[in-house]
């Protein structure tokens, strides 16, 4: 997160690219702890995305960390 807030690297290459459950998790809790601190930075990360992503990444800016209505089941492990 750290990393991306301070423009040196880009979310997409991290983020991008993998099964949409895995692309979901790691968008969002990379944007909710960047929103925490980073309000703007995180907004205008998000607007770089189109379409689902950007709903996502938006929703993660609005919701920040400690969600208690959160779904969590994405981030369980399934066995």
């Amino acid at each position: 997160m750290s990393f991306i807030a301070a423009g040196k690297t880009d979310i997409r290459p991290l983020c991008l690219n993998l099964d949409k459950e895995e692309e979901f998790v790691c968008i969002d809790g990379a944007i909710e702890r960047m929103a925490k601190y980073h309000r703007d930075t995180a907004v205008r990360v998000c607007n770089q995305h189109d379409g689902e992503k950007k709903t996502t990444c938006l929703a993660a800016v609005l919701r920040k960390m400690y969600d208690i209505k959160k779904d969590l089941s994405l981030y369980l492990v399934k066995r």
